[in-house]
């Protein structure tokens, strides 16, 4: 898992996305990510890690940008 982790990090390092949040709470480490084009979000990353477990969902696509912001407060982040 960790092994996983570094490869992930170091692929989202080059990937030129901007952090939308970064938290920490109860062991888990909840990271989102997005890139954007004007108003409408390109892709968009939610990454989890919790102890040995490591969860990645990459969406791409046209989002409008205010949906982001409706999904993270519909998720409390």
């Amino acid at each position: 898992s960790k092994d996983i982790t570094k490869r992930v990090d170091k692929i989202l390092k080059r990937a030129n996305l901007e952090s939308v949040t970064d938290i920490e709470a109860e062991g888990a480490h909840v990271r989102i990510l997005m890139s954007k084009e004007g108003d409408m979000v390109s892709d968009l990353v939610v990454y989890v890690t919790e102890g040995s477990e490591v969860a990645l969902v990459v969406i791409s696509g046209e989002i409008p940008e205010s949906m982001i912001g409706e999904l993270t407060n519909n998720l409390n982040l």
